[in-house]
């Protein structure tokens, strides 16, 4: 027996077909309160890690490069241009010198010979005012500030992504023990990296709950 359907039942029909198979083909999404319960986990232990400003600045001061120490070499080649170039000069020389005595009562002419030694020297002061509108020191100060950008640039790239590695983690952690290694293994790579470019004070933070130890180079 054939059975013939209209129109309006084979598009009812292949509405459900299609429902049921986006319904087989959505993932398995797990419990909603026990995911939010450790979203919220996470998030408390990433505030208790040193601010990306902490790194920031233990940082540029690793390397120096804070703001106040740029501005004070940018015055003092900018004033360098005020002071003059001392030159100064010496010379030591000997000379001979001879005497003679004649006395008509002697029978004989003597004669003095005497060495003296001549200090001579020169100074002068010169300066380059050309340097007041131009001075070649000033370049580097502005290739510091170059340098000073790229270095937070780095650090804050570190810094952001090893908190995402930490949050997938901590809230959707991998079935794969293998991957989970992986995972950890990157924290601790991109760690590393931070701790270098601040000197070592990253670690010291991370340890002592995002607080400075007061240790200086």
């Amino acid at each position: 027996m054939i059975r013939r359907f209209s129109g309006a039942s084979l598009a009812a029909l292949a509405l459900v077909a299609t429902v049921a198979g986006r319904a087989e083909a959505q993932p398995v999404v797990p419990n909603d309160s026990a995911r939010l319960s450790r979203m919220r986990e996470a998030v408390a232990r990433l505030a208790r890690e040193p601010s990306i400003v902490q790194v920031q600045r233990a940082a540029i001061r690793h390397y120096n490069l804070e703001p106040e120490a740029i501005d004070s070499l940018r015055s003092r080649s900018t004033g360098r241009a005020f002071l003059p170039t001392v030159t100064v000069a010496g010379s030591l020389s000997a000379v001979d010198r001879d005497r003679s005595v004649v006395d008509p009562l002697a029978v004989l002419d003597t004669t003095d010979r005497s060495a003296d030694d001549v200090l001579g020297g020169t100074a002068a002061l010169s300066w380059n005012l050309s340097e007041t509108v131009f001075n070649p020191a000033e370049l580097q100060s502005y290739a510091l500030v170059a340098q000073q950008v790229e270095i937070l640039k780095e650090v804050t790239r570190l810094y952001f992504i090893r908190k995402q590695i930490l949050l997938a983690m901590w809230v959707d952690p991998p079935r794969d023990p293998r991957a989970l290694a992986g995972l950890e293994l990157r924290v601790a790579e991109f760690t590393s990296l931070i701790d270098s470019y601040t000197g070592g004070e990253y670690m010291r933070m991370l340890a002592t709950g995002g607080r400075r130890t007061g240790r200086t180079r």
